[in-house]
């Protein structure tokens, strides 16, 4: 029997953020960690997970002062950067809240919504309710946990111009939130092209240092590097950048307990493998490199008259099923709901 080990790590009241500003305590000047907050590191962590090579890219940054910054930085870096054990790694997950997507069979499949500490990727062709449930859960994280919601605020990078003010007014009504506070917490982001989107993910960095945000919205995830990068010459370039741009919301979703939504869209392969493609022969684009990246993968297809299927591909805690949806006036909604 493996014996009980007491686990001493993180009050669960503890948000795990550390402050860069802690770094003077280790010997670092207030200039250099004014550099550092202009180049996206405002916490302990995004300095122990970037790359000696990307720090010594700050201006004013030589190798030496590289080196010193991450000495003092691993001094007093969370206890999750180094080894912990699976009951230490389970406190630390206490903190996962689950944000209802605005349907209760929707909720089940994921085991009770979209949860923070995570990536999740919806992809699906036109119509199927992607940027809605983007809208619907950016209403339902502002509510109390008891109903759904995890009580923070929302960051939302646009990729496609389709979010709206309006219908996030609307779908507040539904969940009887006042639609001006509701708008007001939710912080928007118009993304011109893949440099611009991760320009505006680095910025956002300041913003969850504060924990008072519990959901970042990329809609779509794709758009912009698929205008930017064309044809197979360009394919290695563009898949090294949303490599690193899914590394960054990674690190996000686990420094801040901040559930990453992103959306995808698809492409038709008649031929693709069944690894990707749904039965129609369409499968979402990024490749491996999106799909690696994406701790929960969800398929959303169209079903009978105004129904929604959404189905369960690639989770590490839940198994492969589906759920049926609709778009209603209040978002996504149970089709009981609505008789």
């Amino acid at each position: 029997m493996a014996r009980e080990i007491s686990v001493d790590i993180e009050d669960d009241e503890n948000n795990g953020i550390v402050e860069i500003d802690l770094l003077q305590s280790y010997g670092i000047g207030a200039s250099d960690i004014n550099k550092l907050k202009a180049a996206g590191y405002w916490t302990i962590a995004a300095v122990c997970g970037a790359t000696r090579r990307n720090l010594s890219k700050i201006k004013g940054f030589s190798e030496q002062k590289t080196e010193k910054v991450k000495e003092a930085a691993s001094k007093c870096a969370p206890p999750s950067y180094n080894f912990i054990t699976a009951a230490e790694l389970g406190h630390i997950r206490r903190r996962v809240a689950r944000i209802s997507t605005g349907s209760k069979a929707f909720d089940a499949i994921l085991g009770g919504g979209i949860q923070t500490m995570s990536i999740t990727e919806v992809f699906g062709e036109f119509r199927t309710g992607k940027s809605q449930l983007s809208m619907t859960a950016s209403v339902i994280c502002q509510l109390p946990k008891d109903q759904g919601g995890a009580e923070g605020k929302v960051a939302y990078i646009d990729t496609e111009g389709t979010f709206r003010p309006e219908r996030i007014k609307q779908i507040s009504e539904r969940f009887g939130v006042d639609p001006e506070a509701a708008c007001e917490n939710i912080i928007y982001g118009r993304a011109l092209n893949s440099e611009h989107q991760m320009e505006l993910l680095n910025g956002l960095c300041q913003n969850f240092a504060n924990n008072e945000y519990r959901l970042l919205i990329v809609d779509s995830i794709m758009a912009c590097f698929r205008v930017d990068f064309c044809g197979r010459g360009e394919l290695s370039e563009r898949q090294q950048k949303l490599g690193q741009m899914m590394a960054k919301l990674s690190h996000i979703a686990e420094e801040f307990n901040v559930a990453v939504l992103i959306t995808n869209q698809v492409q038709s392969d008649p031929g693709a493998s069944a690894l990707f493609a749904a039965a129609d022969g369409r499968k979402p684009v990024g490749g491996h490199v999106l799909a690696h990246a994406s701790a929960t993968r969800l398929l959303l297809r169209k079903g009978r008259g105004e129904e929604r299927i959404a189905k369960v591909q690639d989770s590490p805690d839940c198994p492969e099923r589906e759920a049926t949806y609709i778009i209603s006036n209040g978002g996504i909604a149970d089709i009981e709901g609505i008789k």
